[in-house]
């Protein structure tokens, strides 16, 4: 499977994401991480046991890190953490509005 790439937005009070190659695919919620969930979810059931890569941005085009990552070997979505990604968090956290600057 090709990789996916997801596009989280924020308006208002709601996070939503989409994807060009997810066709008719969208999630909505009130906070960040149910939309991440929804997202996995969904990725899961139409990937089956095939590896995916996803790749996950803010619609300003931020990468968002970690990427989802499943193997065959796996029941579900793991995440890894490379050195860049975990200094990119906090700036990451911060866009989110997770902590304040």
């Amino acid at each position: 499977m090709a990789p996916i790439t997801i596009t989280y937005h924020r308006e208002n009070a709601a996070w939503w994401a989409e994807s060009d190659e997810l066709v008719g695919f969208s999630a909505l919620a009130g906070e960040f991480a149910e939309v991440r969930r929804m997202v996995a979810e969904h990725i899961e059931a139409v990937s089956l046991d095939t590896p995916v890569q996803v790749v996950e941005r803010l619609d300003d085009g931020a990468l968002i890190a970690p990427s989802f990552a499943r193997t065959s070997s796996s029941s579900g979505f793991g995440t890894a953490w490379s050195p860049a990604a975990r200094s990119a968090r906090p700036v990451f956290e911060q866009r989110l509005g997770l902590i304040s600057a």
